[in-house]
């Protein structure tokens, strides 16, 4: 599996310490079922993900009169109140980013994981590292 990693992702080679041969390096640097333990991991964060911006965020009851509303609708009021700006900044941050990260990360292991390399594997990657901050 380390074999086909490395191949599909030349640059995350780093030259062995001196004395250490590669494969001594590489053959406790992995644990067991790492990639399918992450993939689990990265499923089971896109459906909470999901589930999240499908619920409301706030509730509030004043008089009788009940207000819900969900991450989304609140990013629709910021616009429709004038403030694009920071709506789009809290969309920017709070869905589409860390949706992206969710689903380049699920691209990027399925390519592993079925040991095929997948066409733009690698700018996903890099793609994923680049928007980690902001997500």
């Amino acid at each position: 599996m380390n074999a086909i990693f490395y191949r599909t992702f030349p640059f995350c080679r780093k030259r062995p310490a001196p004395g250490v041969s590669a494969a001594e390096r590489f053959s406790f640097a992995t644990k067991p079922n790492s990639i399918d333990r992450t993939l689990a991991w990265t499923l089971t964060g896109l459906i909470l993900f999901v589930l999240a911006n499908s619920y409301p965020l706030l509730a509030m009851n004043i008089e009788g009169f009940a207000q819900k509303t969900t991450l989304v609708s609140g990013i629709i009021q910021l616009s429709s109140q004038g403030m694009t700006g920071l709506a789009v900044l809290v969309m920017l941050t709070c869905v589409l980013f860390p949706l992206l990260e969710m689903v380049g990360t699920l691209y990027v292991l399925l390519s592993l994981r079925l040991e095929r390399p997948q066409r733009g594997a690698i700018r996903v990657f890099r793609l994923i590292q680049h928007l980690r901050p902001w997500g």
